[in-house]
């Protein structure tokens, strides 16, 4: 009898411990079960389809999955990369994403405090899924040494709507001489906030989409292997169309500035707008194929310290216009504004600044293709550094262009001029020039035809 009781219970344990198996992979939505995932560097195809599958039965409602449960461990030792996809795999076989899934909340990827090693891309290719951290300081995506992209945001064959990235860092130290940390590729409906991105090759592309929301995000690369060739902290491209109502707020940029003169690269753009951002290094506009680059606008914006120009204008565009600087304060670079495009560009607005401390100009037209561009109510303190007399705050070309309420001082002992009209420049406006504790040779040149001066 008690020999039978033990084959009983020994066939009971087994058939529990059966279904228990075919169960675990049709786990509820909100089973906190570990998923028995090998933790690997291979991580192949077969694997990440090995995974518990998640039911939604609310539209409606967002849900929310731990990486820990699909076998994450978080130790910033083992590779996490097969887990996250898993978990990430799971979510898109629920989501099912036929185009409809941009009404519904979907589902957030939570990485609890930790630190996951990654090896391979996290790509997110379905709407309304949203990677979401407990905190920048203390949730970190690592990859150490990596020439490949870390996390894409992927509406290449159909655009996203509603997915993004918050409260999350991602780290990727010493020699990383590729990829981009994070990409948005035709997004459309995001909303991204407390990132920091800190290492990388390039840190954050946005390539189409519109209505982008990025708040809180510090971009740095200062803890990169000293010499190496570096990328931009901030990109903007048309590879996928024309990024769109693209809006930063509180956007820090602190780049590796012994070899990365310009930190910033916009090559498309169409409304874009940066509010209390400080750029350290230089911003460079240089349009793509597209053909469009216009309406940008920054405020209440410091660019600080640069190798070469804070910023500068460059190359042609079909719409190439439309620059709005408002309460903004430039400061250390050879050059303030540089523009040297070679197509028209117009309707650069520079207003309430300040320009400090440049070794060369504070504002410098290489070319004469600046038109119907005005600067007003700005103050130059200590440009032309380097005392040249063929340097000095401003050097326009172009025509149909203002200068208006400017302040000129300049305390260095061969200071120049306050403002040269070059010979390229026609039908200009100055007025309204004031000049305080200033060592300047002149204080207007006039070389132009019909330009207007009225002190």
């Amino acid at each position: 009898m008690t020999k039978k009781l033990t084959i009983f219970v020994l066939s009971f344990a087994v058939l529990i411990m059966f279904f228990g198996i075919i169960s675990s992979n049709n786990l509820p939505k909100n089973s906190k079960v570990k998923a028995e995932v090998l933790v690997n560097e291979s991580c192949n195809d077969t694997e990440v389809a090995d995974h518990p599958v998640l039911m939604k039965e609310n539209s409606k409602t967002n849900y929310r999955v731990n990486v820990l449960d699909y076998g994450a461990v978080g130790d910033g030792v083992n590779d996490d990369t097969c887990s996250i996809l898993r978990a990430i795999k799971a979510i898109e076989d629920a989501n099912d994403d036929n185009g409809t899934n941009r009404f519904n909340s979907g589902y957030t990827l939570f990485f609890p405090e930790g630190t996951y090693r990654i090896t391979k891309t996290i790509k997110i290719t379905e709407s309304n899924i949203r990677i979401e951290g407990a905190n920048s300081s203390n949730t970190i995506l690592y990859a150490k040494d990596a020439t490949f992209d870390l996390v894409i945001f992927d509406g290449t064959k159909q655009a996203l709507y509603g997915s993004g990235i918050s409260n999350i860092k991602i780290y990727s130290p010493n020699s990383t001489t590729s990829g981009v940390a994070l990409q948005f590729i035709n997004i459309i409906n995001s909303i991204n906030e407390n990132v920091e991105i800190s290492g990388s090759y390039d840190g954050l592309r946005v390539s189409g989409g519109g209505k982008l929301y990025f708040h809180d995000f510090l971009l740095t690369q200062t803890n990169r292997t000293q010499g190496l060739e570096i990328g931009k902290s901030l990109i903007l491209d048309g590879k996928v169309g024309i990024p769109s109502d693209i809006h930063f707020t509180n956007l820090q940029i602190v780049p590796n500035k012994d070899n990365q003169p310009y930190t910033v690269l916009f090559e498309s753009g169409d409304g874009v707008f940066f509010t209390s951002c400080h750029f350290h290094g230089g911003v460079l506009f240089r349009p793509d194929a597209k053909g469009v680059l216009a309406s940008f606008f920054f405020s209440n914006t410091y660019f600080d310290s640069a190798l070469d120009a804070l910023v500068l204008f460059e190359g042609s565009a079909d719409s190439y216009r439309n620059f709005m600087f408002s309460n903004v304060y430039f400061r250390d670079a050879k050059d303030g504004v540089r523009i040297n495009t070679t197509g028209v560009i117009s309707n650069i607005s520079l207003s309430n600044a300040k320009m400090s401390e440049m070794s060369a100009f504070g504002i410098n037209t290489v070319t004469e293709r600046l038109v119907d561009s005005i600067f007003s109510n700005i103050i130059f303190s200590n440009n032309n550094e380097e005392n040249s007399i063929t340097q000095g705050d401003i050097l326009l070309m172009g025509y149909g262009n203002i200068i208006s309420n400017t302040i000129h001082q300049n305390k260095n002992s061969n200071s120049g001029y306050a403002i040269l009209l070059h010979q390229f420049s026609s039908g200009n406006t100055v007025e309204t020039v004031v000049t305080s504790r200033s060592n300047y040779k002149q204080l207007i040149i006039n070389n132009g035809l019909d330009n207007v001066i009225r002190k």
